[in-house]
């Protein structure tokens, strides 16, 4: 039986991916890597956290989600025993573009988690975001204390993972957005 791993955004909590846990098949088996929200880890850190985490079982695969994804490719390119492949979601081998043109300092020193949450909301998840996802939204960013907040998007500043990238040897897919995102409309997907 196939397992996998899933690793969450900038927040570390990996809250998000309760509602894509409920549409998992029945029998998969899959554990939600966490990271400290208290506790400012670099990506090396990080790779190291999830490393320790990944499944203990034969085969397996490994799922990031945008923060992560530098993460995934750095515990990929050390060929662990039992990985059968990534998937990667809106994610980044290099600094974004925002961050390579605006100083990532004076962004890390932005308080976006004390925007009013319409702000935010439209932000993060699109206008038309489902009530339950508003409000999982404001309650994560509350748990991540500003100094993580900062010390994550000046990780993000200085990151190149491309070479690492290069030298993946399992199947990888990479989703993307292909337009802003317009929220997600929960429902029971076992229904």
């Amino acid at each position: 039986m196939l397992h996998s791993a899933l690793l969450p955004g900038i927040d570390g909590t990996g809250r998000f991916f309760a509602p894509f846990m409920k549409c998992l098949p029945d029998g998969w088996r899959s554990k939600v890597v966490t990271y400290p929200t208290d506790v400012p880890l670099g990506y090396a850190e990080l790779t190291d956290l999830a490393y320790a985490a990944r499944p203990n079982s034969e085969k397996y695969l490994l799922v990031a989600e945008s923060f992560s994804g530098p993460v995934v490719t750095n515990l990929a390119a050390r060929h662990p025993r039992g990985l059968v492949g990534i998937l990667i979601v809106c994610t980044f081998a290099t600094t974004p573009p925002i961050l390579r043109y605006a100083p990532a300092k004076l962004i890390a020193k932005f308080p976006f988690w004390k925007l009013p949450a319409q702000i935010t909301t439209s932000m993060l998840i699109g206008n038309d975001g489902s009530p339950p996802m508003r409000n999982l939204l404001h309650e994560t960013l509350k748990e991540v204390t500003p100094a993580l907040w900062r010390a994550r998007i000046e990780a993000v500043a200085n990151l190149d993972v491309a070479t690492e990238l290069q030298s993946i040897d399992v199947p990888m897919l990479y989703i993307a957005a292909s337009r802003k995102a317009r929220g997600w409309k929960s429902k029971d997907c076992r229904s």
